[in-house]
Order: C-alpha cells, then sequence, then structure tokens
C-alpha cells in the first residue's frame, strides 16, 4: 500500500508539473515526488531528513493546518528559505492522516490543478485509511499483549507467553525493557504524542528478527525488545530507538530519556517495569547522569530513588546542614564527597581536588569537628555518603 501512496504523489506531479509531497500528521516524510524545478530549502532538507526542519514544522503547525477541513495556503517565510505551499489536509471520515503539500511560490496554481490534487488527496486518503487501520489493530494487538506480560495475574502472564509461543513470535525469552520519556512543550504536546507512536511503529518494522511490544500513554512509551539471549542487541536498539526519536524531534528539542533494565525471565516483566521506570527517574533525580540510564548501572541509587524527595529532605542527616552551616563554601562537603567516592584514598581524593594532601587532611579533621563523624570508621563513612548523595537527588545540595 505505501507503494499506492508514491504512485499518486508522481502522478499528480507529472500531472500538475509541480514537486508534491505528502507528509504525516506529525509533519514527518511520507511519500515524495521527484523535483521538478521549484524546490525550495524546506523541502531538499524534508527528502534528505525524512522531515522538514523544525522551524519549518513551526511554521506549518502555526498556521492551524491540524485543523483544517479544506484546502488552504500556507505562506511563504524567508527567514527560512520555505516558499509559498499549497496544503489539502488527508482526512477520512474526519481523521487526520496526514497532508498534501504542493509548492506554489508565485501562485499560479489554478482552481482546476486545485481540484486535481484534491481529487489525488482522496485516493490517498483511501489507501492510508487502510494502513492506519492495520497499524491500530497491531498496535492494540500488541499494547493487550504486553498488558498482560506485565499483568500481577500470573494467569495472564502464562496466557501471554503461550500466545507469543504460538504465534511463532518468540525463540526465546530474553527481554530489554525500556521506559521513554519525551520532554515536550506545552504547545507541542499533541505533535510529540504523534513523534512517539509514529517513530515506534516505525521502528517495529524495520527490527527484523525481534519481537517488539509497546505501549504509549500521552509523551511516555513502555517498549519491550523481545529474541535470543545470544542475539539480543540491546545497545544497538536503545542506540536506534533514541537517534530515532531525536531525529523525528529535531535538534531544538530536549534529548528524549530512556530508562532500561534487563532481564532473562519473561514471566518477572512487571519487576523489571518497575527497574526501568527507576532507571528513568535517574536520568531526572541524579546530576549528570544522561538520559540513557541503565538500572544494572545504578547501583545503591536504585534504594534511594524508591524515596520521594521530600522524604528525603525531611530524613537528611544532620551532618549535611552542618556542614553548610560551618562552610557555605560547600568545600567541605566536596571534599567529603571526593574522599569517600575515592573510598578514602587520601592521594587520589588530593588528586581529584587540586589540592595537596596536607590541606585534605585538614579539612577532613574539620568535617569530623564539625559533624562528630569519624571518617575512619565504615559506619560513620557510609552515613555521611549516603547523606550526600540522597541529599543531591532530592536537590537539598
Amino acid at each position: 500500500m505505501s507503494d499506492d501512496v508514491q504512485r499518486i504523489v508522481d502522478d499528480l506531479a507529472s500531472r500538475l508539473n509541480r514537486s508534491v509531497i505528502i507528509d504525516t500528521p506529525a509533519i514527518q516524510v511520507r511519500a515524495v515526488s521527484r523535483h521538478f524545478g521549484d524546490e525550495d530549502d524546506v523541502r531538499i532538507q524534508g527528502i534528505l531528513q525524512r522531515q522538514a526542519p523544525n522551524a519549518a514544522i513551526t511554521h506549518i503547525l502555526d498556521q492551524g493546518v491540524q485543523d483544517w477541513i479544506r484546502t488552504g495556503f500556507i505562506p511563504a517565510d524567508d527567514t527560512l528559505h520555505m516558499k509559498r505551499r499549497m496544503c489539502c489536509p488527508i482526512r477520512w471520515q474526519g481523521e487526520l492522516l496526514g497532508f498534501m503539500m504542493i509548492i506554489d511560490a508565485d501562485a499560479t496554481l489554478t482552481p482546476d490543478e486545485v481540484s486535481t490534487a484534491e481529487l489525488a488527496a482522496n485516493m490517498a486518503a483511501g489507501v492510508m485509511i487502510r494502513e492506519s487501520q492495520d497499524n491500530q489493530r497491531e498496535r492494540l494487538e500488541s499494547e493487550a499483549l504486553l498488558g498482560q506480560l506485565l499483568s500481577a495475574d500470573n494467569d495472564e502472564t502464562r496466557a501471554a507467553l503461550h500466545r507469543l509461543t504460538a504465534d511463532h513470535r518468540m525463540s526465546d525469552d530474553a527481554a530489554n525493557l525500556v521506559e521513554v520519556e519525551l520532554i515536550a512543550p506545552t504547545e507541542h504536546k499533541d505533535r510529540y504524542e504523534l513523534i512517539l507512536r509514529e517513530t515506534l511503529e516505525t521502528l517495529v518494522k524495520h527490527r527484523a528478527g525481534e519481537t517488539i511490544l509497546f505501549q504509549t500513554t500521552a509523551t511516555r512509551a513502555t517498549v519491550v525488545q523481545i529474541g535470543h539471549p545470544t542475539r539480543l542487541d540491546t545497545d544497538d536498539f536503545l542506540t536506534a530507538l533514541k537517534t530515532a526519536l531525536e531525529h523525528a524531534l529535531g535538534p531544538t528539542a530536549e534529548p528524549c530519556r530512556l530508562g532500561t533494565a534487563r532481564s532473562a525471565d519473561l514471566t518477572s516483566l512487571a519487576t523489571i517495569r518497575d527497574r526501568a521506570s527507576t532507571a528513568l527517574a535517574a536520568t531526572r533525580r541524579i546530576p549528570r547522569t544522561g538520559d540513557l540510564v541503565h538500572w544494572e548501572d545504578l547501583g545503591f541509587y536504585a534504594l534511594i530513588l524508591h524515596i520521594p524527595d521530600d522524604t528525603l529532605r525531611r530524613t537528611i542527616p544532620p551532618a549535611i546542614p552542618m556542614l553548610l552551616a560551618a562552610d557555605p563554601s560547600k568545600d567541605l562537603l566536596r571534599t567529603a564527597e571526593v574522599f569517600l567516592d575515592a573510598g578514602g584514598v587520601a592521594s587520589i581524593a588530593a588528586a581529584h581536588l587540586h589540592v595537596h594532601r596536607t590541606t585534605l587532611y585538614y579539612r577532613l579533621s574539620r568535617i569530623t569537628e564539625t559533624t562528630g563523624l569519624d571518617l575512619q570508621d565504615g559506619l560513620d563513612r557510609l552515613t555521611l555518603h549516603l547523606a550526600i548523595k540522597a541529599a543531591k537527588v532530592c536537590g537539598y545540595l
């Protein structure tokens, strides 16, 4: 059916002798004709990158095209090197399936040519609605199956596993679960939701030899990659997922956040989802962790992240406010953290702090005097170390 849409675009472009494109509702390229000498920078970049530049997408959406029910024209924008375009919404019984756009820089499209384009858009709608319905059916099946796998009901989980095996959709039971979050500006939330769903649908089709199930809720998604343990390339999958999303969102968008966890037992996916959610929380709550976190790398943070920020702030050990009161510059806190991160090895801590070892020992003695904690004692060390990390997680520091 994709070829049918492409044929409609090519035939219309030849008849009008103009460049034609069909975009998805999120303004990602769906089908495109060859150039007819009327192309602009936005069209060229859109073809090369499979979507228009972010500023051009904003310009298009600012015209309210997602609410259009009939053909209109998108004005030129010289700052974007973008020419005037005819825009025909492609709808089926009110459902928006995409947009047909034709460059019309000098406003010479005749009413008959516009009618011809609208007829082609209607033909494309007939093809695209079937694809949309197929995608929706597959998505609903995927969501239902994943819902069973994530269920706390063992009978539902067993039924889902039986179904996967019966459909020959899995060769083993290794899984990689990813929690995805897009940081959407309020005015673009609907577009981000479309991008998330469209990107995941495309990724599923292109990952041969793997079973990928996903659920989306607004700008969040749960994605499960299932495959043979020796062939499940989780790093490649995560890179492909992150790259595809960030490409679709454009260079000015905030990076998407991913938290992930692995399992060799599909019957414990509910637990793995909880771990992946904890890893996702780490991207928000732990400074400098980056926007992709593996639960297996969290260490003791996996415990701290289960405690709400307000609870952490209320229960911060007194050593932290004592050190802040004694040294508002936070040199003592920084020294304590680096020293404890270095396992109490003075030479490593001094090197990281760029101070002489004598200075380090002086600061350590002040920390002990201020807090009453003995940094030679393992339990006192643990208390101070966890206190500093917890204070950073909850924003106290």
